[in-house]
């Protein structure tokens, strides 16, 4: 989602992968695409299984002129047919849980092919991944992921287990280097701390964190990627 009024970005040894082109650079490039799947398989911890992913188009319009753009920051399709918004916003937003189900239920619109029989809506699964730098809830300092789904609120259980959304705040991260217990904890570290970072950390011993290190050294950048 389009940053209003963005950050500064940080310059060290390595890109800053909380920035609109860092973030590409190392989520949206089809040929380091494992990055992205180790990702997504961490983040769902067993519930989803990806084992590939065909990058999709970013940006849809509506039906007319008057309908509102979305632009995804990423969008995927996994190959058991699931399809993945992934979104990096680092400054908070009005209205912001509004504009996630917006772009969720463009994305739904378009998956409904024109011209199928009139009581066909079968629909793939749809997620969306928010990456933040505010707590959604000031109240809820204490929690960084959200995982939520449509639930049936008397019998607590899932009504509908085709759309979901997860949600991690880097804000109310707060694990040092000792705490972190899991893939996900240290991805969460990764993306909090890379662009200060003077080296590879040990701990970030994953095949996928490796890979992030070593596309992403400033100095190896080209002049025009420096730049940006």
């Amino acid at each position: 989602m389009e940053n209003q009024q963005p950050k500064q970005p940080r310059i060290g040894k390595f890109i800053d992968p909380l920035t609109d082109w860092g973030f590409r650079r190392l989520f949206g490039q089809e040929p380091n695409k494992e990055i992205l799947i180790e990702f997504l398989n961490d983040l769902f911890q067993g519930e989803k299984h990806i084992i590939d992913l065909t990058y999709a188009p970013n940006e849809y319009d509506g039906d007319d002129v008057t309908d509102k753009r979305v632009i995804f920051d990423l969008h995927c399709r996994g190959d058991n047919g699931e399809y993945f918004i992934v979104e990096m916003q680092r400054i908070r937003q009005d209205h912001f849980k509004d504009r996630a189900l917006f772009y969720v239920s463009r994305l739904i619109q378009r998956l409904l092919r024109k011209g199928k029989a009139s009581n066909d809506y079968q629909l793939p699964e749809v997620y969306l991944i928010g990456i933040l730098e505010f707590s959604m809830d000031a109240s809820e300092q204490d929690r960084y992921f959200h995982n939520i789904a449509l639930m049936d609120k008397h019998a607590y259980k899932p009504f509908y287990n085709k759309l979901g959304f997860k949600f991690l705040e880097l804000t109310n991260f707060v694990m040092e280097e000792d705490d972190l217990l899991t893939d996900m904890d240290r991805w969460m570290y990764l993306l909090k701390h890379m662009s200060t970072l003077d080296k590879v950390p040990t701990f970030l011993d994953k095949r996928a964190f490796q890979l992030i290190f070593k596309i992403s050294e400033v100095a190896k950048l080209k002049k025009e990627e420096r730049m940006a």
